[in-house]
């Protein structure tokens, strides 16, 4: 077990299977249950007895870490053709409706495969957004519903790093 604070942990997150949505009413709490084997390193996600979500989770050596050099640049910026609007809009046309708490991709290119995303302080709001944006990213116009994620690494001192830039960067603002 790693004895290391969360806000400093990096995490990844491999083979993740999405098997059904969980609805969310503002009556009551939902409560999931966790599973975690080390060996294998698989977690499980249930909900009411039923298996909402499974997949990988390990965290990762220096050399993954690097890996995150690959990410979004400023001169990336100039690229995003699309703004908010456009892109809910598109969002809109495909089936999707998102309120205004959930709409946090800022800005795209064309193709849908880069972008910038708003920080509001919020995991679940922004990963909400990573996944809006793999959904922008589908030629397709259908309704589809991201159902696996293949990796997905993250690192909070990079974050942290990234939100301190932004927040320099566009006056308090964090993109």
């Amino acid at each position: 077990m790693v004895h290391k604070d969360y806000e400093s942990l990096p995490v990844v997150f491999e083979d993740v299977a999405i098997h059904r949505a969980t609805i969310v009413l503002k009556s009551g709490p939902v409560t999931f249950t966790v599973n975690f084997t080390y060996i294998g390193k698989r977690f499980e996600v249930s909900e009411g007895g039923s298996i909402v979500c499974t997949g990988c989770m390990y965290f990762p050596d220096e050399t993954e870490k690097k890996s995150l050099s690959l990410c979004f640049q400023e001169s990336d910026a100039k690229t995003l053709s699309l703004n908010s609007n456009d892109i809910y809009k598109e969002l809109k046309l495909r089936g999707y409706e998102y309120g205004p708490n959930f709409q946090g991709i800022i800005g795209s290119d064309m193709e849908g495969s880069k972008g910038l995303l708003k920080w509001i302080g919020e995991w679940v709001v922004f990963l909400d957004a990573v996944l809006q944006f793999s959904v922008l990213s589908i030629q397709e116009k259908d309704l589809a519903l991201p159902t696996r994620i293949e990796k997905l690494l993250i690192d909070p001192i990079v974050h942290k790093t990234s939100i301190k830039k932004s927040l320099k960067k566009y006056g308090g603002k964090c993109y």
